[in-house]
């Protein structure tokens, strides 16, 4: 494969910079609702909203109080992240509670006690509401109550047909799954950068670890923290499987297979826990390492648009690699929609980069130095003294963060040559601080926080992101909806409802049983090499 160099040179001489940042951008946003008393919310999802099955830009996630704003995959980040201010604008004035703009939990009175979700009484409600009662008993609630935001990222084709030229072929259907598999592996060795640059959960409420052993120190009783951590979300105690399976993304036919068999493999810790309560219900899906695909938390996922009833790896083996979805961020409680346009400048550099960036098949040594570099950083990534393994090599967080930044400069160079800005070289420029200067981190300004100095006092962190969160909230609600948003509002909502209806009459042709059944027969059917 060409270097990243002589690619762009390619994309010079053929008058195709522009094509850089022709991809197109997605953002779904996670936040729990909190009530204006800074409690969690027990209230069900607010009606006004629509349906929380169908509607395609405000839905829940595992609880009812776990909100999940999705934008269209929009030309441009900025008309994403303009998107997802909409979202917020219409919640701030649809609802009472107003959503908390942090990854980890304030305080929780009883997370056993919330409300997992409910999809309504179509065969996919069902289903979508059985896979979150089977995380809570495998996980416990309070794990699927830690929030993040995922961006999702496609390359156009006239980029990708740019590229196949650059490497002497045709951009078929097996090059585009081979592009962005190259990206997930990058993003697997590289995803840690996010990590540090991004975590904004280097602490966290003590509520939600009550009657829990763990490893963090206490900053004033109601919060526990790690001196030197970026990402608790992303550490052991955040979102973590009980397995330790590796998926490999060597080739779509690997990617396939290994999830396949987490999926069709019986868990004797699992199966421990029945697969029916005591009160004769049905509590989880199966007694699997996995449930379904979605179970498997990774830093990134091979993407392709389903249809209904339809199993993702079903859609990836039918029709190939969309997307990409980046799972490493956690959310910017400093920026009002959890995301800055600063951040989504970088992850399109980002992407770029993990596209041309030639990244060689993982061994399974290699995928483990990955998740354990992502692990460290998590934990401990401002701490000077440590090291990651990159080549079988051990090197410090900021001399590797330093060549992946110089490596991606190029880019960010040609992305500004073709916008005619700066945007991306300062985006690039305002990342290298942080690894000048750990204390540039957002972790590392949080916990200041926190700590109090001489201009202001020590707080708790769930005094410090309710009190920033229902600022934000009450900064949008001061805004008046326009008639646009307002018909947009109800017309969605509507149309959510009519959509839920129209399944739940679908689903009185197929008993619950049958449809399970039917979903995991398209996993077995797959045909992996």
């Amino acid at each position: 494969m060409m270097s990243i160099l002589k690619t762009l040179d390619f994309f010079t001489a053929h008058q195709k910079l522009d094509q850089l940042s022709s991809g197109r951008c997605g953002i779904e946003k996670e936040g729990l609702r909190y009530t204006q008393q800074h409690q969690l919310s027990t209230a069900p999802h607010p009606t006004i909203l629509g349906h929380s099955l169908t509607h395609e830009r405000l839905t829940t996630d595992f609880a009812e109080s776990l909100l999940e704003l999705v934008t269209p995959a929009m030309k441009t980040s900025t008309a994403a992240l303009t998107e997802l201010n909409n979202l917020h604008h219409i919640l701030a004035h649809s609802q009472a509670d107003y959503l908390l703009n942090g990854s980890m939990p304030a305080y929780l009175d009883d997370p056993e006690s919330v409300a997992i979700g409910y999809y309504g009484e179509s065969n996919s409600g069902k289903m979508r509401r059985l896979y979150r009662q089977g995380l809570a008993i495998r996980y416990g609630k309070a794990m699927q109550l830690i929030a993040g935001i995922h961006y999702n990222y496609s390359f156009s084709d006239a980029l990708l047909d740019t590229y196949a030229q650059s490497q002497g072929t045709v951009a078929d259907r097996q090059f585009v799954d081979n592009a962005y598999l190259n990206v997930i592996r990058n993003i697997r060795q590289f995803g840690w950068i996010t990590a540090y640059l991004f975590g904004h959960s280097p602490a966290l409420d003590a509520s939600f670890l009550r009657g829990k052993s763990h490893c963090l120190e206490s900053l004033d009783g109601d919060t526990l923290c790690l001196p030197y951590a970026t990402s608790l979300r992303l550490s052991d105690i955040g979102y973590q499987s009980k397995t330790d399976t590796i998926v490999r993304a060597n080739r779509l036919d690997d990617y396939l297979h290994d999830l396949r068999r987490s999926v069709l493999t019986p868990s004797p810790t699992f199966a421990a826990l029945g697969l029916f309560g005591a009160d004769g219900k049905q509590q989880q899906m199966n007694t699997h390492l996995l449930q379904i695909e979605n179970e498997y938390y990774t830093a990134a996922r091979p993407k392709q648009i389903t249809e209904p009833g339809e199993a993702p790896l079903h859609a990836l083996q039918s029709r190939g690699i969309a997307y990409v979805e980046l799972r490493t961020l956690d959310i910017n409680c400093f920026a009002a929609n959890g995301i800055s346009q600063a951040q989504l400048d970088f992850l399109t550099v980002f992407m770029v980069y993990c596209l041309f960036n030639p990244a060689p098949a993982l061994t399974v040594e290699q995928e483990h130095h990955a998740k354990t570099n992502l692990s460290k950083v998590a934990c401990c990534g401002r701490d000077p003294s440590l090291t990651l393994t990159d080549k079988d090599q051990q090197t410090t967080v900021p001399e590797w963060g330093n060549r992946l930044l110089d490596a991606m400069l190029p880019i960010a160079i040609a992305l500004d040559e073709a916008n005619k800005g700066n945007t991306f070289i300062d985006a690039i420029n305002e990342q290298k601080a942080k690894f000048d200067n750990a204390e540039r981190t957002p972790a590392a300004h949080i916990l200041a926080t926190l700590q109090g100095d001489k201009s202001h006092a020590p707080t708790s962190y769930h005094h410090f992101i309710t009190s920033l969160s229902q600022t934000q909230y009450q900064a949008m609600h001061q805004i008046e909806l326009t008639p646009a948003q307002i018909r947009q509002r109800d017309t969605d909502a509507r149309q959510s409802y009519d959509s839920a209806e129209a399944l739940f009459a679908a689903s009185a042709a197929k008993p619950f049983a049958r449809y399970l059944a039917d979903y995991y027969d398209q996993i077995i059917a797959l045909a992996t090499n």
